[in-house]
């Protein structure tokens, strides 16, 4: 095939009247096709490293290549209608063939999605600094909503525009071919579970991806960037670092006093016996302390990252997938779904409980017969019929079998789960994580009861436990990290060699010299700037430099995606139990433990930033039920490790002389003391650090004190603006108090009697007028006929022959500050007479009139920010101006404006 693609290739050219010397093809002629494949598997491999980024997009939603079009534009048209708010863009990937849509939103869309998932921004000194939920009626309260590229991480973007796609729902009797869907549904979960969309989630930021690469995959001794990693793949990801990371440090004291009794043990029975005591008792206290450290530095770093508060669930959105119908709610006033809780209680009790006990049970006789298998095994190998080592295959079988149930059982619970219908993703997945450690505590541990309290075994226990924990730990390294990189390296490859497939050799030698020219001034124009975005703009090349290039939607198409931290905290948990449970019969527990997190904490960090697609970021307040988990494998610690003691007779070994009722009596003495020091210690030490509540105290206090310094300014205004005397309704110059708003606006709307000159008259507390020559800035405007005052003033208008009968007037509108704690702003905004008719007049406003004056200009001493009205028409001029008092709410302050729509910009702008 490709002897004829090159022969059809040199015909055309002769066709073409191309030169018709003939180039000499040695390479096919020495090697042939196994020669050309060699080159396009060489090129297939060079696209793994050479994709165009992806700009101005957040997340993507990928449909398979199959994907009809009225399904696309059905789902187009309701994202279009019911979340305009997200900007989509509709592209068809030739090089995979897939359909995707491109999502983002505007800024001011941002803001408000921002409240609604309540994101927690840092508030402004003033205000009283620390975060708080954000609120967009309230945005300038909080630090940097100036900036539109930084106020926001690329995270926070996504999770945002990924809230606004799950509220996409149906509406009562809407579907979708065979789909139908229930009203208030979620329509994208919907779609994805039934394989309508293939995958959902957001692209990567190559910029900041790099960065960590360097600072957290390749430092392999160096700390975790724990900020780093909560900015760009969200809290729920750091926190499980930072336990991660937590807990490997911990294990250093275990390690370090296991080694030291692996070899005292060699010494003589005497003190093997008592280093056995020795180290099962320092087990458990040391479980207590870990726990209660990580309690505090968890504590810690949520206040840092913004989630120690806890919303109340009645105030929680309901999860994607969560299905009933639809009820008003008595506190948000909303419709949701609801489903009643009597048929979860059904399905538990008669469908999930039972099929939990039925998969424990084929768990329990698996292992009966592996045991059994043990037998026959160490029956052949006293026999000489077998080799000394063969008694390692059923440990190594029993280790194996066990991961395939726990794949098998994930997968049960998992639907067990979803079938229970929970409201709250909380709660969803604190059951989900009672089942599968209910499971894996049988699955990994009853193997370890079995020898240790049935056998009594403790040579066997230990060999057991170092069978499992090593094995275990190497394949769930080999599983996690290293076959999801060679399977993605060779789905792009296989991406790869069909883009080649269907090249001649010539074209395919130019096609690789471009793109190896194209990645060189890439990396070149990388290396010469300075900032993220310089390296977009400068690397970012035409795609026909070459068409070997693929999109970034198109490489991570190809990844896999990461579930969530399931997996991860469970590994961890079954490694914590091996150690805290039976590790004195094994003292190098705890160093095979510390070695293997060593690697565990890059390993994890390789797959995220490597092998697997980037995870919408998830905000929790701490670790959840596995805390729970994790203290009550530490209360059984305690029965166990003194359950040992008396089942290996240490205790009998050392005190002679104990007879059996008086051995078991001391376990249980024991077993009480040491209880009792767990929770002394546990109720010693706060969850919370001092430091963290100081700082959470001194926070609200100076939130409290910023709302009592506001509120003195507000009243100081309030009774100012009170003390101007009242005039005729007819008089020309007005002023516009609100009992519902803290507007205070003296308007003069006559124009003929201004001078063209601009002179100003303010009046002061008295009501007497000044006089005073001021700058203004003028702009040409018109008017509109409108009832009441409006139309009388535009009449003296039209009588005076000073304006003309147009249909808008435009207000220029200069905020000057006055206050040290009122930002200055520069406006122009355009709107009619009739909607400050609309707005001044039908707003619940008094009018308290003013003495006359060509130009009034209202002052108080109470420091405000005022706001000054200019316009004229064909040559008349009229100013005033507009005294806003700030409203005051808890620990913020909001400056109000004439036009409530009207947007304020971040920056000042000159008088036009």
């Amino acid at each position: 095939m490709d002897r004829n693609l090159e022969q059809s290739q040199d015909e055309k050219e002769q066709q073409d009247g191309s030169p018709t010397e003939r180039r000499p093809r040695i390479p096919s002629r020495l090697f042939g096709r196994k020669f050309i494949k060699t080159t396009r598997l060489f090129a297939s491999s060079k696209v793994l490293n050479s994709t165009i980024p992806t700009q101005n997009c957040d997340i993507i939603t990928v449909f398979p290549p199959n994907t009809d079009d009225s399904v696309l534009m059905w789902l187009l048209s309701r994202l279009k209608a019911r979340t305009p708010q997200i900007h989509v863009l509709l592209r068809h990937l030739k090089n995979t063939g897939v359909y995707v849509f491109y999502m983002t939103a505007a800024y001011e869309e941002l803001l408000k999605g921002a409240e609604e998932i309540g994101l927690q921004k840092p508030l402004k000194s003033v205000y009283g600094g620390g975060k708080k939920e954000f609120m967009y009626d309230e945005q300038e309260c909080f630090e940097g909503v100036e900036d539109e590229t930084g106020f926001f991480s690329s995270q926070e973007r996504q999770s945002i525009v990924y809230h606004m796609l799950l509220n996409l729902r149906a509406l009562e009797g809407e579907t979708l071919g065979k789909i139908k869907f229930l009203e208030g549904q979620s329509i994208v979960p919907l779609l994805e579970s039934k394989g309508i969309i293939s995958k959902v989630f957001p692209l990567h930021d190559h910029d900041c991806l790099q960065k960590l690469r360097k600072s957290w995959v390749q430092a392999f001794f160096r700390k975790q960037p724990l900020d780093d990693i909560c900015n760009y793949f969200g809290v729920m990801i750091a926190l499980y670092f930072a336990y991660l990371g937590n807990y490997t440090a911990w294990l250093c004291i275990p390690a370090f006093v296991g080694v030291i009794i692996w070899f005292l043990q060699q010494q003589s029975e005497l003190i093997a016996d008592s280093c056995f005591v020795i180290f099962a008792l320092l087990n458990m206290l040391w479980a207590t302390l870990y726990t209660e450290h990580w309690k505090r530095k968890s504590s810690l770093l949520m206040y840092k990252w913004g989630t120690l508060d806890k919303k109340d669930e009645l105030l929680v959105d309901p999860r994607p997938l969560y299905t009933g119908y639809l009820i008003k709610s008595i506190v948000t006033g909303r419709q949701e779904p609801y489903y009643p809780a009597w048929k979860r209680y059904l399905f538990c009790y008669f469908i999930s409980m039972p099929v939990i006990g039925l998969c424990l049970m084929v768990v329990f006789f698996t292992m009966l017969l592996i045991f059994e298998f043990q037998e026959w095994i160490n029956a052949l190998i006293k026999a000489e019929d077998i080799p000394a080592f063969s008694h390692f295959l059923p440990k190594i079988l029993l280790a194996v079998v066990i991961g395939i149930f726990d794949e098998i059982y994930k997968k049960i619970a998992t639907w067990l789960n979803y079938m229970e219908n929970y409201r709250l993703e909380e709660t969803y997945n604190n059951h989900l994580i009672i089942k599968l450690v209910m499971f894996q505590f049988v699955n990994s541990f009853l193997s370890l009861f079995y020898i240790a309290f049935y056998l009594q075994d403790m040579d066997r226990l230990r060999d057991q436990l170092a069978a499992l924990l090593i094995t275990r730990q190497v394949i769930g390294n080999i599983r996690e990290a290293v076959v999801p990189y060679f399977l993605g390296k060779a789905k792009l490859m296989k991406v790869g060699y069909e883009i080649t497939g269907h090249m001649t050799p010539r074209t395919l030698e130019k096609e690789i010299q471009d793109m190896v020219e194209t990645r060189r001034r890439r990396r070149n124009a990388a290396e010469k700037s300075e900032t993220c975005l310089e390296n977009r703009a400068k690397a970012e090349f035409k795609k026909t430099d070459s068409s070997l290039i693929l999109s970034q939607a198109e490489v991570e198409i190809t990844m896999s995606r990461y579930e969530d931290t399931f997996d991860d905290y469970l590994e961890m948990f079954i490694q914590y139990g091996y150690v805290i449970l039976f590790s004195s019969s094994f003292p190098l527990a705890g160093l095979c433990a510390l070695l293997n997190n060593i690697i565990e904490i890059r390993s994890d960090a390789f797959k995220l930033c490597m092998n697997h697609q980037r995870p919408f970021g998830r905000r929790v307040q701490d670790i959840g039920t596995w805390k729970d988990a994790l203290e009550v494998m530490g209360a059984i610690a305690v029965f166990v490790n003194c359950a040992l003691i008396g089942m290996a007779g240490q205790v009998q070994r050392l005190k002679p002389g104990m007879d059996t009722t008086s051995t078991v009596l001391f376990l249980v003495v024991l077993e009480h003391i040491v209880l009792a020091l767990k929770f002394c210690i546990a109720y010693a030490i706060p969850d919370i650090p001092k430091s963290v509540a100081t700082e959470m105290a001194r926070l609200e206090f100076c939130r409290r004190e910023a709302l009592k310094k506001l509120e003195s300014q507000h009243t100081m205004q309030k009774d100012s603006a009170d003390r101007h005397p009242a005039v005729s309704p007819s008089s020309n110059v007005f002023s516009f108090k609100s009992d519902s708003s803290p507007y205070a606006v003296a308007a003069s709307l006559p124009r003929s009697s201004v001078p063209s000159s601009s002179s100003s008259s303010s009046i002061n507390r008295d009501g007497n007028a000044q006089t005073g020559s001021t700058s203004s800035h003028s702009i040409p405007v018109g008017r509109s006929s409108t009832s009441g005052t409006t139309s009388q003033q535009s009449e003296s208008d039209r009588r005076g022959g000073s304006m003309t009968d147009t249909r808008s007037s435009f207000f220029h509108t200069q905020f000057v500050q006055k206050n040290s704690n009122v930002r200055e702003y520069t406006t122009a905004q355009s709107f009619t007479s009739s909607d400050i008719s609309s707005h001044l007049f039908n707003s619940s406003m008094k009018c308290y009139a003013q003495p006359q004056s060509s130009v009034p200009d209202m002052q108080t001493k109470s420091s405000s920010s005022t706001s000054t009205f200019t316009s004229c028409s064909e040559g008349s001029l009229s100013s005033s101006k507009i005294v806003t008092q700030p409203s005051v709410s808890y620990a913020k302050s909001v400056i109000g404006f004439a036009n409530p729509n009207a947007k304020c910009p971040s920056k000042k702008e000159p008088d036009s």
